[in-house]
């Protein structure tokens, strides 16, 4: 019953650090070639139109886990908690995608995320008393 609910406070807890507008990084120049980072929501159009995919695809991600770990908490089935390790892990790989551009492009709050992604997605391997 724990496990339950703290793969739900997880998914929510990233749910949350992504609707900040702290999480996705971009870098931008000025005429004098100067760069400057801008931070956005990871819900934010702005990055992926910027071609970085990986905030968005996270929140994707992260938003079917809390609707999975919803239905987790009513109907607990060995299925659907592969489900949910895969699309966790899934959120893991798009949540840290940003820092193979370079770390420039990666904030603590991107760092949070994919901790409360991966914490959820070990989670899922405990075994239930």
């Amino acid at each position: 019953m724990k496990k339950k609910y703290l793969m739900l406070i997880l998914t929510v807890a990233a749910l949350i650090l992504e609707l900040l507008p702290y999480g996705a990084v971009l870098s931008f120049a000025n005429p004098e070639g100067e760069s400057f980072r801008r931070t956005f929501s990871y819900f934010s159009l702005t990055p992926f139109g910027y071609a970085s995919f990986g905030p968005l695809l996270t929140a994707l991600m992260t938003s079917a886990l809390l609707v999975l770990s919803t239905v987790y908490c009513f109907k607990s089935t060995v299925k659907m908690l592969k489900i949910i390790k895969i699309v966790a892990f899934l959120g893991v790989i798009f949540s840290i995608s940003p820092f193979f551009m370079g770390a420039r492009y990666f904030s603590l709050t991107g760092v949070l995320i994919s901790v409360c992604l991966l914490a959820l997605c070990l989670t899922t391997s405990i075994k239930e008393e």
